[in-house]
């Protein structure tokens, strides 16, 4: 659909100015408006994705980022409670350390597919900081109530 109206455009500029010096400035025209309605938008997404890892790797959630409703960035990471619930004897090892209680760990939730959840443990200054993939059938997930409540 762009390159059709891109090409329309251009075709617009070529047979509407008679001189080719105006043709040209036209068609420049055209151009620095194509690569700024590219580039701005792609590049904030870049520099958004970046800011909004440091966000998850400090601990904190991340939002989607939208345009006017529309998802241009449909990344987030929310705080949840992990609740282990299978056999102690399968228990990872982050469900027996001190912060731990009730078989309950507090993370953040940074994916999932259809078996296992992915989570987000402590933060890039209090060591350690790592990714956990846990599966489903043993993770029971609930939000915390406290982002909510912000």
């Amino acid at each position: 659909m762009g390159a059709v109206l891109a090409l329309a455009c251009i075709a617009m500029a070529q047979f509407s100015h008679p001189s080719p010096r105006d043709r040209y400035i036209a068609n420049g025209g055209l151009v620095v408006a194509a690569i700024t309605i590219v580039l701005v938008p792609v590049l904030a997404a870049i520099i958004s994705a970046y800011i909004r890892a440091d966000l998850v790797e400090h601990g904190k959630e991340s939002t989607p980022v939208t345009i006017l409703g529309i998802p241009l960035l449909d990344v987030s990471a929310e705080k949840v409670q992990v609740s282990w619930i299978c056999q102690d004897s399968q228990r990872p090892a982050i469900f027996r350390q001190p912060g731990s209680r009730d078989n309950t760990i507090n993370a953040i939730l940074v994916g999932e597919t259809a078996t296992s959840y992915y989570i987000h443990l402590g933060d890039k200054d209090k060591p350690p900081s790592e990714i956990v993939k846990l599966p489903q059938n043993c993770a029971v997930l609930t939000h915390d109530e406290r982002s909510e409540s912000r």
